[in-house]
């Protein structure tokens, strides 16, 4: 009989713009459907949105693909997520350490009243990075202290994405902890990916994109303010959804002040299936980012032909040895220039054998990132060595 796990997660398919644990559960579970029995327990609506999600049912079980899934409302909420644990599973499976209703409010009823499931596992989804803790530091390091001196993740398995988010977990909750190390699931290599309209490169120009949420966290002022000393025809197109109103106004002001020779554009949200097709469009995916657990988008960009030019905080830190890009230090902001520059007086044959050394280099990670043994221990708690020690 296959194992019964609860996934408790805020967001979940056809939301779109919580960004990368959508994706990563979703991989999950097209991956491990036949081995593992999914229940998805998630809020009614995407990221932002203030309605629910059309044509779902909600507070009740649908079969979504390859799991079931429960969209909760908002109202009773609290008595909902404890029926539900009180049910019998395997494993419950978290997706975050600082989501009110879907981690912490789980792991108090666990606590307090007691629940089936014997094992249960958290996954930080790169909470603990440095750059993500230094968002709203003080609540976070509130919250912290209080789950330590309750014993809220007593017995709790911890699912790191790498060994650096091993470090990070043993960093913030201490050291002597069970930690299980799966890498996030990318999703099928299922062909060709459906290439967009690209004109010949030509030395002095260079086409940027960026594909994320638009949060402090992904750093967007920070690539824009990047562009101001670069002598080229840049292009910069910005995709994914405004999550931070104020950190946007940011970026607009930003923006007015570049020069007349670089030209930004914010270009909306994309569907997920578009994002393959929209890399392969630009010579250079620009992610600056604080901090990243997986990133999901940078597999995405490397499988389309798409440089990455990425923050050292992803795991993806072995660019420039592949000639796929580069991964630098955010206090490095010369380096970031370079790069650019480097880029913008490529002409058309160099850059084509850059794109072709992504997509070969994205062809042999995926073998690897995509091993199902670790996913399958992590759920079933064989080899049971604890990697935090």
């Amino acid at each position: 009989m296959k194992q019964k796990i609860l996934v408790v997660a805020r967001v979940y398919l056809p939301g779109e713009r919580a960004g990368g644990p959508v994706r990563s559960i979703a991989n999950m579970v097209a991956s491990l459907y036949g081995k593992l029995q999914f229940h998805i327990l998630c809020g009614d609506r995407d990221r932002g949105d203030k309605g629910s999600y059309d044509g779902l049912p909600l507070n009740e079980w649908v079969e979504l693909g390859n799991a079931r899934a429960c969209y909760l409302t908002p109202e009773g909420r609290f008595i909902r997520i404890a029926e539900v644990l009180h049910e019998d599973y395997d494993v419950v499976y978290l997706n975050s350490f600082f989501d009110p209703e879907f981690s912490i409010l789980p792991l108090i009823l666990r606590k307090f009243f007691g629940r089936r499931a014997s094992r249960w596992i958290l996954a930080p989804r790169g909470e603990f990075s440095e750059g993500a803790l230094g968002i709203k530091a003080a609540k976070k390091r509130a919250f912290i202290l209080f789950s330590k001196m309750a014993g809220l993740h007593k017995g709790v398995i911890w699912h790191a994405s790498t060994l650096h988010e091993v470090r990070d977990i043993e960093r913030i909750m201490g050291r002597g902890l069970e930690i299980r190390v799966a890498t996030n699931l990318a999703a099928p290599d299922d062909g060709e990916i459906e290439r967009g309209c690209l004109a010949a490169k030509r030395p002095g120009e260079l086409r940027i994109v960026s594909i994320s949420r638009i949060t402090r966290k992904k750093n967007l002022h920070f690539a824009i303010n990047l562009l101001r000393d670069v002598d080229a025809r840049v292009t910069f197109d910005i995709f994914g959804p405004i999550a931070d109103e104020q950190y946007w106004e940011q970026c607009v002001v930003a923006i007015r002040d570049l020069p007349p020779n670089i030209n930004v554009t914010y270009r909306g949200v994309l569907a997920h299936e578009q994002v393959g097709e929209v890399f392969s469009s630009y010579d250079v995916f620009l992610f600056p980012t604080l901090g990243e657990n997986f990133g999901h988008a940078c597999i995405e960009a490397l499988r389309s032909g798409c440089v990455l030019l990425v923050s050292d905080q992803t795991p993806w830190l072995e660019l420039e040895a592949n000639r796929v890009g580069w991964a630098l230090s955010l206090d490095n902001y010369e380096k970031f220039q370079e790069a650019l520059r480097t880029l913008a007086a490529f002409g058309s044959h160099e850059m084509q054998s850059m794109r072709d050394s992504c997509r070969a280099y994205a062809s042999e990670k995926l073998s690897e990132i995509n091993s199902l043994q670790p996913w399958e221990a992590l759920f079933s708690g064989s080899h049971r060595e604890t990697l935090g020690s």
